[in-house]
């Protein structure tokens, strides 16, 4: 998220910035690849946040806000519906599906059904949660021991 954040994902326009020869446009579109576009103007992008399971569709996340950082710091004002399992952000699972699927298509030529994107980044934020300590594991804390 920090890349993100930052501009500092390797996208194509990105890599051209760094001197790296190559063309900088998306390679499932030909849009000028840039983070906005990969994570949220591509077609097959725009049609994962439409299904994204909020208690209000926004649409595109991006819609309303010029940079990454400022979609991410609106994406822990959504509300995820009871099918997600889970009251923390989707988003930057979300972020993390579109980024691997973007690789897969570039570098290995196959793509990632929306649905599936989708279904992924809600098991992936369900098994980060399992993995957090418990809250009761996180207030208890070691006494030292008295010396003997």
């Amino acid at each position: 998220m920090w890349c993100c954040a930052l501009n500092n994902l390797p996208t194509r326009n990105n890599l051209r910035k760094r001197g790296l020869q190559g063309h900088t446009s998306c390679s499932k579109c030909g849009a000028e690849e840039i983070i906005k576009h990969i994570l949220f103007q591509c077609e097959t992008i725009v049609e994962v946040w439409d299904m994204c399971p909020w208690l209000a569709p926004l649409g595109s996340p991006s819609g309303s806000v010029s940079t990454f950082k400022e979609s991410l710091q609106h994406s822990f004002a959504r509300v995820n519906l009871p099918p997600v399992g889970s009251s923390a952000s989707l988003f930057p699972w979300i972020c993390w599906g579109l980024w691997i699927n973007r690789n897969l298509h570039t570098f290995e030529n196959k793509q990632t059904p929306p649905p599936e994107i989708l279904s992924c980044a809600t098991a992936l934020l369900r098994e980060w949660e399992a993995a957090q300590p418990s809250s009761s594991d996180r207030s208890r804390t070691l006494s030292p021991q008295l010396p003997t």
